[in-house]
């Protein structure tokens, strides 16, 4: 796995990165398959990124998850609570594709998330087309730099 370092200034706080190749560039399928996996433990945020070379499907989908020993993995939830009843789903991600589309559409798409375990992976897949959709997935891991 390709590690590349990098320094970043995030808000008040100095930061280091690392980034790493979870998934190196491969055909979509409509069931999801897992990516490698990148420890992430000690780490204050995470953003995913995505290179996508598009043919015809309509959606890439996408959700994380999180261990804590790197083989037994928990699917990232969401949880609301309406009238005293808390429900609890995955918490997935999606983004709708079509010729103009362009992956900085997505407002949430490299939002920085909050490492919930010591390691992280995700799960992706397309939905529609017959073609051969490919995706590389990367992420990148903020420490604070003391």
């Amino acid at each position: 796995m390709a590690e590349v370092f990098a320094t970043a200034t995030v808000g008040a706080h100095n930061r280091i990165g690392q980034t790493a190749v979870l998934r190196a560039s491969a055909a979509t399928t409509t069931s999801y398959v897992a990516t490698n996996h990148m420890r992430c433990a000690d780490g204050v945020s995470i953003v995913f990124n995505f290179d996508l070379t598009w043919v015809d499907s309509t959606s890439q989908q996408w959700y994380v998850e999180w261990s804590d020993d790197g083989t037994t993995w928990r699917r990232e939830t969401s949880t609301s609570n309406v009238a005293g009843v808390w429900t609890h789903v995955v918490k997935s991600q999606s983004m709708t594709l079509g010729a103009s589309t362009s992956w900085t559409d997505g407002q949430e798409l490299n939002a920085p998330r909050t490492a919930l375990g010591a390691y992280c992976r995700l799960q992706v897949k397309k939905t529609g087309g017959g073609g051969a959709d490919a995706l590389a997935v990367s992420a990148t891991i903020f420490v604070d730099r003391n």
